[in-house]
């Protein structure tokens, strides 16, 4: 409900919501308000960016102390958990923790590589959280009750950082395409029994096509730096990586999914995309380097075979 209040607001979305409630100390709009006890709530009106609660005027900003805008809207609500591969993942609440710069830095990096991208996914994703994490153990994550919410990682590596923002707003995006068009045919892509190359859990196909559709575009971030020489032989190993998972999953989507003509021009593109890059990098990988992630793919696979592939 928060965060369709705040789309409303930020987009002049005039609106009437007659309700009945009690909201708590938790209840947060991102920027514009924070409620700080208790409240019957009988009204809530949107009318040109501003907010009314039962017939009030709220001043933006009321009771929010640590949001801030950095590309996304970042905000804070300590009572919120989320779950990042069914690992519990704590909000972050005060702002001086958050890392701002390695925020900025990461935008920077994206919008020189994929300037327009950018630019057309930010309409998908607004909001976001950020988590507690490290450098060597994070995660990230994307909500899809409240789409444009995110979840990003709070840590100093800016290429990982801004892998995560692209891999959050590519599951925002194929969502949103999801709510105005069909990609499947029938129910059978939301039996949660398939194999997945990136997760320790069944998945359905749905969620296996989300995973090539986002892990195609993270191919085509760490293809762009194949001739730094800094992060070169980093970027081969990640595409090559990428490459050998997401042709598993191409291999399950065409053996038992369904697809509408939609799907079908999603599926032949991205393949296409895996297929140019593979050739741009299979002269680039050194034989051991390539072994051993061969195995480290086979390895998945097997651990998880009860799962259909």
């Amino acid at each position: 409900m928060s965060i369709r209040l705040f789309c409303d607001i930020v987009y002049l979305n005039d609106k009437l919501y007659d309700l009945k409630v009690i909201i708590h100390n938790d209840f947060h709009i991102p920027l514009y308000y924070k409620a700080n006890k208790k409240i019957k709530i009988s009204k809530i009106v949107i009318e040109n960016g501003k907010l009314y609660i039962n017939n009030s005027l709220i001043t933006k900003g009321t009771g929010c102390r640590n949001d801030l805008r950095q590309q996304l809207y970042f905000f804070n609500d300590s009572n919120l958990k989320f779950r990042c591969n069914n690992v519990p993942s704590i909000i972050i609440d005060k702002k001086n923790i958050i890392k701002q710069e390695e925020i900025k830095d990461s935008f920077k990096l994206l919008n020189k590589l994929f300037k327009n991208d950018i630019k057309e996914l930010l309409n998908y994703s607004e909001c976001a959280y950020m988590i507690h994490s490290n450098d060597n153990n994070f995660f990230s994550g994307n909500d899809e009750i409240n789409l444009g919410l995110i979840y990003l990682p709070n840590i100093k590596n800016k290429y990982y950082l801004a892998e995560c923002i692209l891999h959050e707003f590519m599951h925002q995006r194929l969502c949103v395409i999801e709510n105005i068009a069909k990609i499947f045919v029938s129910d059978k892509h939301l039996n949660e029994k398939y194999y997945s190359p990136w997760r320790n859990d069944a998945r359905p196909l749905r969620m296996v096509i989300h995973g090539l559709y986002v892990f195609t575009a993270i191919i085509e971030y760490w293809s762009c730096f194949l001739n730094d020489n800094k992060m070169n032989q980093h970027a081969i190993e990640n595409c090559y990586l990428r490459i050998l998972q997401n042709k598993n999953a191409i291999k399950i989507i065409n053996k038992y999914s369904k697809l509408t003509i939609l799907g079908q021009y999603i599926i032949t593109k991205l393949i296409d995309i895996n297929t140019e890059i593979e050739e741009k990098i299979k002269d680039k990988i050194e034989n051991d380097i390539k072994l051993k992630i061969k195995n480290q793919v086979l390895e998945h696979k097997k651990k998880y075979k009860s799962y259909v592939s």
